[in-house]
Order: structure tokens, then C-alpha cells, then sequence
């Protein structure tokens, strides 16, 4: 058995790890001991070890529903985990089976009361959009985490590999969309990622993919470009297909531009400079 003693020093708790002896005499030196049982490997090893090549369904099944138990428990009291991942997940030996596994490191843990929105917790590639975004969360948040860790399990590899939050909310649009404006509209962190559109923009951004057109045959013309609607936005009876107060978006799906009027007011940094 290991033994954690934490020893309290201004102006640090340091903490040590040691064998059973040391029980013996934290109990004479009047020390607050935590004992806590030895566990064999963390998920990611455990995946690693199978060449990360998946788990059945079998395994998959009943590690999921330790985790949603250990979730059940941490929401009866109001806490959010805020960090789970495979590797904050340990298996207890995996030579049994099926296995058992337990949900640690509590480092981030706080009462779903007391978030601040503007604190990103957790690990790129597993927090939830709204904890990127810098909107409240709460118990929620861990279920999305939990639902990626799944996925890593069955098929033995992140569904979302990136290293920074930019292309982590970019996987998660191109796979899930886009979340909706009111969302957006309470993110902390909504302009780090996104950019309000308007038919101006949407006009000049038609306009340069009309300058920097590959063939140079389709390539817009000067007197073309002083008739482009860009230089007089007004002409909206000239489209009357738009409504000039509507929002636009564009995207970019195989090559192909495709403009479409959709409900969103936003549009994700990067996308008009593709």
C-alpha cells in the first residue's frame, strides 16, 4: 500500500509518495496521511498496449458505464471533473477482466455553482465546445468529454488529434456544425475564433475569389469589377434572392465555393481565406 503524506508548508503543500512505514510514524508526528490503492495503468497505456487498434465492445461497454457511475456521483454533489481523458482514467489491473477502471485527478474539479466562464479548463482535443467558447458550463461538459473518450476506446485513436484550440473548434464544426448564434453571442472567447458577416463582406469576399479565379478566362475584368455590386451595395434589386439585412456565411466543401443565406451571424476565422 502507498501512502501520500502531505505535509503543510508555507507557502506550498508539497506531497510525497512513500512506502507503509511511513504510516507508522505520520501517525506519531500527528501527519494527515491519505492512503489510496494502487492502480495499474492509465487508458491511454492501456490502448497503446493494443496497438492501438480499439477496443470490442465488449471492453468498451462496461468501462463506460464505471465512468457514467463515477459521473452519476460527481453531479449527485454539483461538481464538474473539467479534465476528463483517457489518461486521467485508470485501469486497476488489466489483466482482469472485464476491466476495472477509476476516474482521477480532481485537479480542475469545481461545483458547477462556482464556474467562471473565462477559465479554460481541461485538455484540448476533450473539452466541450462551451468551455472553449468561455460560456458557463456545468455537468454537461463532462458527458461530451466522455463521449470522445468513448469513441478513443472503440477505434484506438482521438476522434479530434490537434494540438490547439483553433483547429479543435474547427474539427468540431466541420463534424458536429456549427454552434448557434445565441452561443456565440455569450462566448467569452467567441471572437477568438469566429468573425460577425454581413452582405458587405460576403460582396467583397465574392469579389476577391472573383479576382483570384484559377481560370484565368472566368477571372473578373476591370469594367466588370466597377459594376460588381461590391462598389454599390444598394442594388439590392439586383438580387432578389437576398435580403440585404440577412446574414451570410460561406464555405468551401471540396474545392467548390458554395455561398448560402443561413440563419448564422458568425463566421469561423480562416473560412473567407481559404
Amino acid at each position: 500500500m502507498l501512502v501520500i503524506s502531505i505535509i503543510n508548508v508555507k507557502p506550498v503543500d508539497y506531497f510525497y509518495l512513500d512506502h507503509t512505514d511511513v504510516q507508522q510514524e505520520a501517525k506519531l508526528e500527528k501527519r494527515v496521511c491519505l492512503k489510496f490503492e494502487l492502480l495499474d495503468q492509465c487508458l491511454w497505456d492501456y490502448i497503446r498496449d493494443r496497438n492501438k487498434q480499439g477496443l470490442p465492445i465488449s471492453e468498451v461497454r462496461p468501462i463506460l458505464g464505471q465512468l457514467t457511475n463515477a459521473l452519476s456521483h460527481l453531479g449527485s454533489v454539483g461538481m464538474v471533473h473539467a479534465n476528463l481523458k483517457p489518461g486521467n482514467i485508470m485501469v486497476v489491473n488489466h489483466h482482469e477482466s472485464p476491466v476495472k477502471v477509476r476516474l482521477i485527478d480532481l485537479g480542475f474539479a469545481c461545483p458547477a455553482s462556482a464556474v467562471i466562464p473565462s477559465d479554460c479548463m481541461g485538455t484540448v482535443g476533450y473539452s466541450a465546445p462551451e468551455v472553449m467558447l468561455g460560456l458557463p458550463y456545468n455537468e454537461a461538459s463532462d458527458m461530451w468529454s466522455m463521449g470522445l473518450v468513448a469513441v478513443e476506446l472503440a477505434t484506438g485513436v482521438p476522434l479530434y488529434p490537434v494540438e490547439n484550440e483553433y483547429d479543435y473548434l474547427k474539427f468540431i464544426i466541420e463534424t458536429r456544425g456549427q454552434p448557434p448564434d445565441h452561443v456565440l453571442d455569450s462566448g467569452v472567447y467567441t471572437d477568438d475564433y469566429f468573425i460577425e458577416n454581413n452582405y458587405i463582406q460576403h460582396l467583397f469576399v465574392r469579389l476577391i475569389k472573383e479576382m483570384l479565379a484559377l481560370d484565368a478566362h472566368q477571372r473578373i475584368i476591370p469594367s466588370e469589377v466597377l459594376r460588381h455590386p461590391f462598389f454599390n451595395p444598394g442594388l439590392s434589386n439586383r438580387f432578389p434572392c437576398i435580403d440585404i439585412e440577412k446574414p451570410h456565411r460561406i464555405n468551401l466543401q471540396k474545392g467548390e465555393t458554395k455561398v448560402w443565406i443561413i440563419g448564422s451571424r458568425y463566421i469561423r476565422r480562416g473560412v473567407s481565406d481559404a
